[in-house]
């Protein structure tokens, strides 16, 4: 049956008027096409089918014309499931576990059609575990394809994102049921969300963490995105995935201080809300660390304290992001730990990670609440010790009162012009101040260093300047692991030649020389013959830094060295032969875009794919 055109009449274009209207409009779809009708008018009885939606049109009509006014809801659904053994073929979560609703699933899993799926792995997580997903995919009857990258923070980058768009228009994935798989710590979670947020503008996407911080963050949030102008996730949105997978059986492959990092996410949610996660994390910490979040049956009275624990952070986490997903308040707990950490992260790559610098800010940020006389002296000492018990950092000598000053000026520049500072106002009780004086900051901050400042962490600052510059030039570039190298002098830095030595490593891998992959480094100074011979395997390690300030490259320059801004060498020139793999200091020249504002990061190459 025809619809009546009486149930549009109020649609016609409303005449301008000398006396300003406003008319609200529901939308309503009749067969295949949505109108709009006034606001509680009633329809008139019709046959067809008829979709009422929340969205409104609002129309202000004055002697200036018509303004218009939208307001359409944005409906996002996603699980987060915890899963055992994902990777065993008998297991269908990887399969099927994303979809919701039964009617889809029923259809999706009686169709004849050949499963496809697009899937991107952290290099270091595919020499783990690539064997098993491929056996997984192929027991499973899955036409797949593995995209190997190098996901660190020096590699998070729209050029990586660029690099995983081309192979999937080449992979040619169905936008709406052959989601994208990333497999990996937090960088690989956000870059591959950015990637498919952009491709056709909404691909599905699943998350599996693989180290503690991602599994009890990165996964469940709705953010992704990548480093921008040597600035943290500068550049990145709102997309959740259609499902975030959580298997801790893949956090027993990651070494103790990766564990550590992420109790520093799981500790910012005990200070924020939870007094009995924080009891838990004080109480237990040694031992989830040492059995590092796996669950036994002699677990000698603690219960499952690993389950306890990342459920609780989980769904306090999930309690403060789902009603605020895209940020619209900016007051905001989960913001604890991040006012100074992602300046001071940057600054002082490679030596700390993600979630120590949170643990520094949120040290720092329990003085100054403990000046401002929010929380007592044993509060304050409970907590530093809890700290220090997860074997966390609570200084850290690049957290400077200048750096700490043009955090919060930055801060200021994207809170609205409040710095929204969450403040611990007891254990597992907070609230969000925008009073505290820059006095009450740097009495707090004197006191923080006079307390946390130990003997072992000011002994790299009694080094003589040279011996300094030295040490920290090889911390920077030192182990580059390839077949073959060449750098070519340039007249704008003097370069020191350098020779070849025994040993390399390349992230927390442990190299060994062989046919095709010959080992070659700069040969250390003492700096860098202090590190381990042996290093754990799995984690996002952080990236050798190339933002070094023209203000120190001077410095450099008088003492006869390559500044750590390697990089910005116009005429380094790196050659590979065979299968050879990049280190994080060096990138062949002519991969790179000189530009005002320095080196931009180069396109990073997948280490390996595989398609069956």
């Amino acid at each position: 049956m025809p619809v009546s055109e009486k149930i549009f009449a109020t649609t016609a274009p409303a005449a301008l008027s000398e006396r300003p209207q406003q008319t609200d409009f529901q939308l309503v779809r009749v067969k295949s096409t949505w109108s709009r009708i006034k606001k509680g008018e009633a329809l008139s009885n019709c046959e067809d089918k008829i979709t009422l939606s929340e969205a409104k049109i609002g129309e202000y009509v004055s002697e200036g014309g018509i303004s218009w006014t939208i307001e359409a809801p944005i409906y996002f659904c996603y699980k987060v499931v915890e899963t055992f053994n994902i990777l065993d073929p008998s297991n269908t979560t990887l399969l099927w576990g994303h979809i919701t609703d039964p009617q889809q699933l029923e259809l999706a899993t009686s169709s004849k059609r050949k499963l496809r799926r697009f899937i991107v792995m952290d290099e270091v997580v595919d020499e783990l575990y690539g064997s098993k997903v491929r056996h997984y995919f192929e027991e499973n009857n899955v036409q797949y394809k593995i995209l190997a990258l190098p996901t660190t923070e020096e590699t998070k980058s729209m050029d990586l994102v660029l690099n995983i768009l081309e192979e999937v228009q080449t992979f040619s994935i169905d936008r709406r049921t052959e989601p994208i798989i990333a497999i990996g710590g937090g960088v690989c979670l956000d870059i591959v969300g950015l990637a498919a947020s952009l491709y056709r503008r909404r691909t599905p996407y699943i998350r599996v963490p693989t180290t503690l911080l991602s599994y009890v963050d990165a996964s469940v949030g709705a953010k992704n995105g990548v480093n921008f102008l040597q600035c943290k996730n500068k550049l990145g949105g709102y997309t959740p995935p259609v499902a975030s997978f959580l298997d801790r059986s893949f956090i027993q492959s990651i070494p103790r201080r990766h564990i550590s990092n992420g109790l520093g996410e799981i500790l910012k949610m005990a200070l924020m809300k939870h007094k009995g996660l924080f009891d838990l994390l004080k109480s237990h910490g040694k031992y989830l660390l040492d059995t590092k979040f796996q669950s036994y049956s002699d677990s000698a009275g603690r219960g499952d304290a690993a389950l306890q624990t990342t459920r609780i952070a989980i769904e306090t986490m999930l309690e403060e992001l789902a009603p605020n997903l895209w940020e619209d308040d900016l007051d905001r707990l989960v913001d604890f730990g991040h006012l100074i950490s992602p300046e001071l992260e940057m600054r002082v790559l490679p030596s700390l990670m993600h979630g120590e610098a949170v643990n520094i800010d949120m040290a720092f940020m329990t003085y100054v609440a403990y000046v401002r006389g929010l929380i007592t002296p044993e509060e304050k000492e409970q907590i530093i010790q809890c700290m220090r018990g997860l074997e966390l950092p609570v200084w850290h000598g690049g957290c400077s009162w200048r750096l700490i000053q043009r955090a919060l000026l930055e801060r200021l520049k994207h809170s609205g012009g409040q710095p929204r500072m969450p403040l611990p106002t007891g254990l597992g009780v907070a609230e969000i101040f925008n009073d505290t004086s820059e006095e009450t900051l740097e009495k707090a901050y004197k006191l923080w260093v006079s307390d946390c400042r130990t003997a072992l962490e000011e002994e790299p600052h009694a080094k003589s300047s040279k011996e300094e510059l030295h040490g920290t030039l090889h911390s920077h570039i030192c182990h580059v692991v390839l077949a073959k190298v060449r750098v070519i002098r340039y007249s704008t830095y003097p370069v020191r030649k350098a020779t070849a030595g025994p040993v390399s490593h390349k992230r927390h891998r442990h190299q060994t020389a062989g046919p095709g992959n010959a080992s070659v480094h700069l040969t250390p100074p003492r700096a860098c013959q202090t590190l381990p011979q042996s290093l754990p395997v799995h984690g996002n390690h952080p990236p050798v830094p190339h933002h070094a300030t023209q203000e120190n490259e001077d410095t450099w320059n008088q003492h006869g060295f390559v500044p750590p801004r390697m990089s910005r060498l116009p005429g380094l020139n790196v050659s590979l032969q065979k299968r050879s793999k990049l280190g994080e200091g060096l990138r062949p020249a002519e991969a790179r875009d000189e530009t005002a504002n320095g080196p931009q990061p180069s396109r990073a190459s997948p280490r390996s794919s595989t398609t069956r």
